[in-house]
């Protein structure tokens, strides 16, 4: 049946178990509040795997977002977010040291290039340097950037759209996503695949 007039903490405190609940708890729209010293938990995980052979014209001196990203919703603005993220392919040029690579954390319209929050002048910025393993070869050695485990603190409940961003030097070049530069068939030349991935941490 039905028990009508309780009221909240009108019940001993103890006397609903975990077996009284019901087997899946929808708490959409919700704030749980973890105790203290239980942070830590992943809440979601989300991830983009991007396998596509292409090229892109990147811009001297500026922020150029590669093809693909990954969204995520926090569930409370006191989390952090993980960011991992691998990226392989190749330059067309020989002036790819001067690369670094980073994410744009981007809400809504307002776009945040993670990099050193100190004053970098008109230095290149960005989260890891990058290059090729043979930087005189642009025919037939690849290039890669990754991230470990990047500590994000967003501090939103609003929905991130995290980019993969590359920042060269000044000079600009053409970036091969997941291939060398020219795309030969033969041992010597490697074709892979480029992802980000983010996990939700709990504060």
């Amino acid at each position: 049946g039905t028990i009508t007039g309780i009221t909240t903490g009108g019940l001993p405190d103890g006397s609903i178990a975990a077996g009284d609940l019901a087997s899946s708890l929808d708490l959409t729209g919700k704030t749980v509040t973890l105790p203290s010293g239980t942070g830590g938990k992943i809440l979601q995980v989300k991830t983009t795997i991007y396998d596509t052979f292409t090229s892109e014209a990147c811009t001297a001196n500026a922020n150029n977002e590669l093809n693909f990203n990954v969204t995520i919703t926090p569930a409370s603005s006191s989390n952090k977010i993980i960011i991992s993220s691998s990226i392989m392919g190749q330059w067309n040029s020989t002036n790819n040291h001067n690369s670094m690579y980073t994410v744009n954390r981007k809400i809504g319209l307002t776009n945040n290039y993670l990099s050193p929050s100190g004053d970098v002048s008109s230095r290149n910025r960005g989260l890891v340097v990058g290059g090729s393993l043979l930087e005189s070869d642009i025919g037939s050695s690849h290039c890669q950037y990754s991230i470990a485990n990047y500590l994000d603190s967003p501090n939103t409940t609003s929905e991130i759209t995290y980019i993969p961003t590359i920042r060269i030097g000044t000079n600009a070049m053409t970036w091969y996503y997941n291939q060398n530069a020219t795309a030969g068939d033969s041992g010597n030349y490697e074709r892979g695949v480029s992802w980000i991935t983010v996990m939700e941490v709990a504060g």
